[in-house]
């Protein structure tokens, strides 16, 4: 758990999104197809909003049931009621996402990583866990918008190493596999960073998804940075950014046995 990396990512991060926004909202992104930065502007405003409203009120429970539960400003309200229509979007979109990140990052800031919290990873049920997702998700979509401007910075190589890890010991077991049907038949694939140390193996078994040293030998082996790695995972980029060893068919197999989220 690393707290100073994350609040510092998340709001240098943040604040390049909402800077991107008040240059183009409606702007299409290439790695999200059907969403503009209107879309992801209001997707990360709300789960911020969401986090904060479960940290500061939830005492462990999950209190935002609903659009209402969100406490939004009543022009914001009326705007995710209305679907995030273009056309129904009130000016002071960006000024809310702004003031969204803003408000959970005081939160966090102000909040021990072991104070309890409502999450969706039942292991895990902390103010840590949201500490940890906040700046990873944030991470790839400030990613996800810069791409539509034509130049994407890379994620932090120190948080993309850690965005590696909790993909495939967090977000990928409990959303990704129950989305596919495919029982794994042993493939094995290991993760390797070229721009410091690290490696993780993920071994497919029936429904059964391992991931570290136990996972065995692998089948194929996918070597790039960490922030190309992470991008990778969370299918951004293809693996013709990444050196691929072993048997490279086996490399789309990956996102049939974990589909994209």
């Amino acid at each position: 758990m690393d707290k100073p990396l994350y609040i510092r990512t998340l709001r240098n991060d943040a604040e390049k999104i909402a800077q991107l926004a008040r240059t183009d909202i409606d702007v299409s992104l290439p790695s999200c197809p059907g969403w503009t930065l209107s879309s992801l502007v209001a997707h990360l405003g709300s789960i911020y909003a969401e986090v904060a409203k479960n940290i500061t009120e939830g005492h462990g429970q999950d209190v935002v049931q609903s659009l209402e539960d969100l406490g939004l400003p009543s022009d914001i309200h009326a705007w995710f009621a209305a679907k995030c229509e273009a056309s129904a979007r009130p000016a002071g979109v960006t000024a809310w996402f702004a003031e969204a990140a803003s408000r959970l990052i005081d939160i966090f800031e102000q909040s021990d990583p072991g104070q309890p919290a409502w999450t969706w990873f039942a292991p895990q049920q902390n103010v840590g866990f949201w500490m940890r997702r906040m700046a990873n998700e944030t991470s790839i979509h400030r990613w996800d918008g810069q791409t539509a401007f034509g130049k994407a910075e890379p994620i932090d190589a120190h948080l993309a190493a850690d965005g590696i890890d909790e993909m495939l010991t967090v977000y990928a077991p409990q959303n990704c596999r129950p989305q596919s049907t495919l029982d794994g038949r042993g493939e094995t694939y290991r993760f390797r960073r070229s721009d410091g140390a690290g490696e993780s193996t993920v071994r497919f078994q029936e429904r059964d998804t391992q991931v570290g040293p136990q996972a065995g030998d692998p089948d194929v082996v996918i070597t790039g940075t960490a922030s190309d790695l992470v991008l990778f995972l969370w299918h951004r980029i293809s693996d013709e950014n990444l050196a691929v060893s072993g048997d490279s068919s086996l490399v789309s197999r990956y996102f049939e046995l974990l589909p994209p989220d």
